[in-house]
This record gives C-alpha cells, structure tokens and sequence, in this order.
C-alpha cells in the first residue's frame, strides 16, 4: 500500500514538473540577459505584455540598445517599441521541458527506487532472494526507466518557460538606492 502512494506521488511530481526560469531584465544585468533573449527570440514565438496589459504573440524578437523589435499578427507586422513599455516577455519551449523532465524523472525515479530497495532489507536465503543492494539497484533502474518515462511526457506536455520582467524605471532608481539601517538599544546606549 505505501509503494503505491510512493508511486502516485511521485508521478504527480513529474507530471507537474516542468521547469522555468524568470529573469528580471534591469539596467545592471540588460547587456548579459539582452543576447538570451535575441537567441531564443529568434527560436521561438513568445507572448509579449505591455503594461497596460494587452498581450501579443510574438515571433523574431530582437532587441537593441532600449528598442525591442517583433513580427506580430497573421500579416507578420513588424513592430518596434522601447523596453519601459514592457512588462513581461515569455517564452515556451517544449524540446527542453522535455529535456528537463527526462533528466529529473530519471534522477527522481532512480533515488525512490534505491531508497525503496534499501527499505526492503535483504530477503531470507531461498531459491530467489537479494541482498538490499541488488533490490536497490533493480528497484532504482526499474523506476528510473518509468521515472524518466513519465517525465519526458509531462516536461513536453507543460514545456520550459522562460520569462523576463522588465523593471520600469522608478522600480529601478528605487532598488539601487543604498539604505543605511541603525538599530539603537536603549539599554545598552
């Protein structure tokens, strides 16, 4: 009964998986994260959010200098804006949330596996028995093929989401700001 739960568990845990990485875009870091984002603009179709909220899909997203660039629409318009009219940019990529999900069901499975062969303890001598280590590497390979399995799927079906915030630039102004903090004790002034 508890290898079923186990199961069910981990199962979920792959299916819901699916990795992501958001990035805040900010005048410190625009030079590094600005090529990412041209490299996989130029991969893959995104949505793009302004802020005031409307939401575009967006395909060949380049950006330069404090001026982004995109096709958008079923005619393929291409429409230029600067970065402080930007909220959010995401990308979805299915081939690497497979990836990922392939990696991290193999690793996950393979570890519940070994730690339930462990558990199992070693059988009494017979015609068939195994020492807790062989259960662990049977159990850790067996569950590492269906763990990778179930996560190859699940990383496909939600893919890796890449998501970049841009900071306006009161947002900005206002983090760089250096605070100096002093906490007085009355009783040990």
């Amino acid at each position: 009964m508890m290898k079923k739960h186990f199961m069910g568990l981990f199962c979920l845990a792959l299916i819901l998986s699916g990795c992501s990485q958001q990035t805040w875009v900010t005048a410190k870091n625009k030079d590094q994260i600005i090529p990412a984002i041209n490299k996989t603009g130029a991969k893959h179709a995104g949505i793009l959010t302004l802020n005031d909220g409307k939401m575009l899909r967006v395909k060949d997203v380049h950006i330069e200098g404090d001026e982004i660039s995109f096709t958008t629409g079923s005619r393929n318009e291409t429409i230029e804006l600067t970065l402080p009219d930007i909220k959010e940019l995401k990308f979805k990529s299915t081939g690497k949330g497979a990836a990922d999900g392939l990696f991290i069901g193999i690793l996950m499975g393979g570890v519940l596996g070994a730690v339930i062969g462990f558990a199992g303890g070693d059988d009494p001598p017979g015609w068939f028995s195994m020492t807790a280590s062989e259960k662990a590497a049977t159990m850790g390979i067996g569950l590492g093929v269906i763990g990778g399995f179930t996560g190859l799927l699940g990383g496909a079906l939600h893919g890796r989401i890449e998501q970049y915030y841009f900071k306006d630039p009161d947002i900005q102004n206002h983090s760089e700001i250096d605070v100096e903090i002093k906490i007085h004790y009355p009783w040990y002034d």
